[in-house]
């Protein structure tokens, strides 16, 4: 009976010390996810954030478009720093130049192609939003 007794403080201890070292190894990758997060989120700035002067409006896309058919297309008139695409509502997307004569590059090249399955529409983007343009829109009276 001693012996069992033994044997199951043994078992406790080993088992304890297991525990500990999944939580320090948890915490260890807690700390690792959290510093990714950061380093993400500080890196890739809002859209609406992003510098007016290198910043492309891509309109017309499906709903199916994906980054990667925007990168590999974008990419070839020069390095990119950001490239969003709307999901709800789709059908939209920007794309961030580092160098702003890249930009127009691409919308000069790129306005009316196909990309994505569509022909798209291919422009500098004006930094305001459609709801921007409807408030702006004089109202016609129909009297």
């Amino acid at each position: 009976m001693f012996f069992s007794e033994k044997k199951a403080n043994e078992n406790r201890l080993l088992t304890t010390q297991c525990l500990d070292e999944d939580e320090h190894t948890a915490a260890i990758l807690r700390r690792l996810l959290y510093n990714i997060k950061s380093v993400t989120l500080d890196k890739m700035a809002r859209y609406r954030e992003w510098d007016l002067q290198c910043k492309v409006y891509v309109g017309n896309l499906g709903s199916s478009a994906s980054k990667h058919e925007i990168e590999s297309a974008f990419g070839k008139y020069g390095p990119l720093r950001n490239v969003w695409v709307a999901r709800n509502p789709p059908g939209f997307a920007f794309v961030e130049f580092e160098d702003k004569r890249d930009a127009e590059d691409a919308v000069r090249s790129l306005d009316g192609t196909r990309c994505c399955g569509t022909r798209i529409r291919v422009e500098m983007s004006s930094g305001r939003s459609r709801r921007d343009e409807r408030t702006r829109r004089p109202r016609r009276s129909y009297r």
